[in-house]
């Protein structure tokens, strides 16, 4: 039986906890009680962030989506690909010019928030004429985040550029190369390859196993299967 007098005195010898906040924009603060009403004035601004999670273990290689694809893909493939050079990484692997050349990575989709992209036409000069050919869609890893208004575009660009004689390799990578990167590869598998949402993100983490979208880009992906009608 719960004894409401001692859980009183508990409640009463609890000490006072703060709790962070940090909103799309990189904006902190911090609440004293997260019990009291949420309002500025209970509010302690503290210093901004990125805005993104910041990969404090750079890791500067890309990993292959390593698939099998269906024989009824094949046989309705209009991109005339045996296999899919899908590749996912963390900014890092974006600049990594000599990893990119041995994958025969000739484009990369950039998901993340500040990232430059290194291997443009205009710095050819400079990285002895390697050239890789760019798509930027910005994309906040925050929770309310539509990200599935950004799966078009993606896809667009991976159908565009994958495959071909040379079988050309894509990177998606974003900051930290764990959930917005993740999110858009594991809706391409789903849309392209009819590939259900469980399966897909173990396949994922089978190649990466950072790879963790978060909870709202999981919702998301929960209706985009629905409408896929698998």
């Amino acid at each position: 039986m719960v004894n409401l007098e001692e859980l009183s005195l508990k409640r009463n010898n609890m000490k006072r906890t703060e709790t962070t906040f940090t909103d799309i924009s990189g904006k902190r603060y911090q609440v004293a009680n997260i019990n009291e009403e949420n309002s500025e004035s209970n509010r302690i601004e503290l210093n901004r962030t990125s805005g993104f999670v910041i990969d404090t273990k750079p890791d500067d290689l890309s990993h292959k989506i390593e698939i099998i694809i269906p024989q009824s893909i094949l046989n309705n493939n209009n991109n005339n690909y045996e296999s899919i050079n899908l590749y996912i990484g963390s900014q890092d692997a974006a600049f990594n010019k000599l990893d990119l050349q041995l994958k025969n990575i000739k484009s990369i989709l950039n998901v993340g928030i500040g990232i430059n992209n290194l291997f443009t036409k205009e710095n050819s000069d400079i990285n002895d004429g390697f050239i890789i050919n760019y798509c930027n869609v910005e994309i906040f890893d925050d929770v309310n985040f539509n990200i599935i208004e950004k799966f078009d575009k993606c896809f667009e660009f991976i159908d565009s550029n994958i495959g071909g004689v040379e079988n050309n390799g894509i990177l998606v990578h974003c900051n930290a190369g764990v959930s917005r990167s993740a999110t858009i590869l594991i809706s391409y598998l789903m849309k392209k390859l009819k590939i259900p949402l469980s399966l897909s993100l173990e396949i994922l983490k089978s190649s990466r196993p950072q790879c963790k979208p978060n909870q709202g880009f999981l919702k998301q992906l929960e209706i985009f299967e629905k409408e896929l009608l698998f």
